[in-house]
């Protein structure tokens, strides 16, 4: 039976990495980023290994917010968040995939950014290829009202989605509201991803901040 392995790494965010015996951490360094890896804003997190595809890099990428060049008011604002995985081809590196999401003319209070901590790297299905997850929130609001939350999980081309609404601490609404839509791509994933993306998700459903970095 292959069991899996658990790495702790600390990047830029403090996060974990969870590797099958095939994939093998390497150190991540987000001011030494290798030529042709390209990152709009600034990176908040990042990670490196290897596993049967070789070497491979991803980095989450943000801009906080900037005045909106085509906003309906001065106070309009955006915002963008990417993430891109690349793996190496010698001697170049090779996307192999992007997300980009955005917040667009917002005048209230702004948020796009990638949930602290919630990157991770694994090998669920025990196949050798790394499974890379990220979590993010948006919003534009002027109250205390919850973020929108998505979870993407990517395993090369496959793309497996988790969207809905975060909760907020109880001692600001007691109602304990929050949503959670899984895409129906994770009913043909194997059950180890949709269970890891469930409790992934419940780890860090509840908002804890409400500031745009």
């Amino acid at each position: 039976m292959k069991k899996a392995i658990v790495i702790s790494f600390c990047g830029i965010g403090c996060g974990m990495m969870i590797a099958h015996a095939a994939i093998t951490r390497l150190p991540f360094n987000a001011a030494a980023l290798p030529k042709g890896i390209v990152c709009t804003g600034r990176v908040v997190d990042g990670a490196r290994w290897t596993d049967s595809t070789g070497e491979n890099i991803v980095v989450l990428c943000q801009t906080g917010a900037f005045k909106s060049p085509k906003g309906d008011s001065e106070d309009s604002r955006d915002a963008e968040l990417s993430a891109h995985q690349y793996v190496r081809s010698a001697p170049a590196w090779r996307r192999v995939w992007s997300i980009r999401d955005f917040e667009r003319n917002c005048p209230l209070d702004l948020t796009a950014t990638f949930i602290p901590g919630a990157l991770t790297v694994t090998d669920l299905d025990g196949n050798g290829i790394a499974e890379v997850t990220v979590l993010y929130k948006h919003a534009c609001r002027g109250d205390v009202s919850p973020a929108g939350m998505k979870l993407i999980m990517r395993e090369g081309a496959k793309k497996y989605a988790i969207r809905g609404i975060m909760r907020i601490s109880p001692e600001i609404d007691p109602s304990g509201r929050g949503e959670m839509n899984l895409d129906p791509t994770f009913a043909k994933a194997p059950r180890s991803f949709r269970d890891f993306a469930i409790q992934h998700w419940k780890k860090h459903e509840i908002e804890k901040s409400f500031e745009q970095p």
